[in-house]
């Protein structure tokens, strides 16, 4: 009797394409097969201040690109997705910083588009998301500096009413989570680099942010938030359940997900 196994092969090198239009200080977000690159700076003859509109969608089951567009060209923008939908928030176009929100939703498999805004303009902002909330932190516009959370749930398609905020006014941060948890980690406030974290967790019912304290210097900002907790965010869609994938197949495990494309 032969003894059967499974044997895993690797690609030896990466694939290597090009987006539409070359450019920098684009933002991306991921989910549900599609992975979406959005904004972001490019050149015109000696002029590399250009901002640009320009949106990459590429589609991993087919290892497909198309190309859609933001409703306004701006780069230093933050996005985040969860499910079908994708937001691309804030950032800065030729006037300053700007709070446009473009809601991207690709639930019917067509590309649709709306717009909403954040609670204040803002550009360098962080962008992540956990269960059915989109969530971007932080932020500056013109040397004011914010500890603004504007948390979106994709379920109700509305922002969540909330006075919950970082633990400092800081833009430039970074952020991210699994398992629902959400992670909100360093970034600046007046040239002074953070080593501040914010954490969300269990399983995103929302309670005084854990944070660890910071070393760093900080100057006083002057758009601060109270951090009382005034809301609830639902349970997860991440663990112990199916997320709706658009042309793959879910497989859950307790505490896991793999997903498996249909052929």
């Amino acid at each position: 009797m032969s003894n059967l196994g499974v044997r895993l092969i690797y690609s030896s090198s990466p694939q290597q394409t090009t987006i539409s239009q070359a450019r920098y200080d684009l933002t991306a977000a991921a989910s549900a097969g599609y992975i979406v690159f959005a904004g972001g700076k490019t050149v015109l003859g000696t002029d590399w201040q250009i901002y640009s509109s320009v949106v990459d969608v590429h589609k991993v089951q087919s290892n497909s690109w198309d190309t859609t567009q933001l409703s306004i060209a701006r780069a230093s923008l933050a996005g985040g997705a969860t499910g079908d939908i994708f937001l691309f928030a804030g950032g800065r176009d030729a006037s300053g910083s700007c709070d446009t929100v473009d809601v991207l939703d690709i639930s019917s498999g067509i590309v649709m588009w709306t717009t909403t805004v954040l609670s204040a303009p803002r550009q360098d902002l962080a962008g992540t998301a956990a269960g059915n909330k989109i969530i971007f932190a932080g932020g500056q516009n013109s040397g004011t500096y914010y500890d603004i959370l504007d948390i979106y749930d994709t379920t109700t398609r509305n922002w969540i009413s909330s006075s919950v905020a970082l633990n400092d006014a800081v833009s430039n941060l970074s952020g991210a989570a699994s398992n629902n948890v959400i992670m909100l980690a360093g970034g600046m406030i007046n040239g002074v680099y953070s080593d501040q974290t914010t954490r969300f967790d269990a399983g995103i019912i929302v309670s005084t942010p854990t944070t660890t304290p910071s070393t760093a210097a900080s100057t006083p900002n002057n758009a601060t938030s109270t951090n009382t907790i005034t809301t609830t965010i639902a349970e997860s869609t991440f663990v112990n359940g199916p997320l709706n994938v658009v042309g793959q197949q879910p497989i859950t495990f307790p505490g896991l997900i793999a997903q498996v494309f249909a052929s």
